[in-house]
């Protein structure tokens, strides 16, 4: 890799890193975890880094590695965001709460747009930064996943340490699927699905479930 490459690499992290400083801190700061401008700005610092290392992108996962098989293990996490969606509407309100229409698309809107920029805030960036640092894969795979759930520290404050723990779950089975098919793709599916289907039985509640169970 010659020295433009190089500083191009440098500035891009650099610009995903202030991303990610901007994601953990969101959760302190603001009551539902920033509003849209906040989380737009570390958007614009994602595609900066991007654009830096456009040739590079296998890098953070987005090109090469096994597309296919990232995606197949995306896809199993639709039956788990239903499960969970549907356990969740009827502890909370003793059954589905569907939303309207105009609910569900701003819901399936939101979720299609911030967990794309978490994922590459954290399995793709991060995770990739760890590997660089030789950091063993199985170790940065956890380590990121407990950093990831430090930006959703409401869980604690609500003493919601159930969905806290499952949190962690699927953040470690993100990184691993990452990992496994050095592929983002998959981990970009399955947190987008379990976000929407997680989200979708009790969006009609009025209740800030997004809030409740991010």
């Amino acid at each position: 890799m010659n020295n433009h490459n190089i500083i191009r690499k440098r500035a891009a992290f650099g610009f995903a890193g202030v991303a990610i400083v901007l994601r953990m801190a969101s959760d302190w700061i603001f009551p539902n975890g920033g509003p849209l401008y906040y989380q737009a700005i570390q958007a614009g610092l994602l595609l900066a880094a991007i654009i830096l290392i456009w040739q590079q992108l296998e890098t953070i996962f987005l090109k090469g590695g096994n597309i296919k098989s990232s995606v197949r293990e995306g896809l199993l996490a639709i039956p788990f965001g239903i499960i969970g969606g549907l356990a969740i509407a009827w502890t909370l309100f003793g059954g589905p709460q569907w939303p309207t229409l105009t609910q569900a698309a701003i819901l399936i809107g939101n979720n299609l747009f911030f967990p794309v920029v978490e994922e590459l805030e954290f399995r793709g960036f991060f995770l990739s930064w760890m590997l660089e640092k030789r950091v063993s894969p199985g170790y940065a795979v956890w380590l990121v996943a407990v950093i990831h759930l430090l930006a959703h520290i409401h869980l604690f404050l609500q003493g919601n340490y159930v969905m806290a723990a499952v949190t962690l779950a699927v953040f470690v089975w993100y990184g691993y699927t990452t990992i496994r098919t050095r592929s983002l793709w998959g981990a970009l599916i399955a947190h987008a699905a379990v976000n929407i289907f997680g989200f979708l039985p009790s969006a009609g509640s009025g209740t800030d479930i997004m809030r409740l169970n991010q």
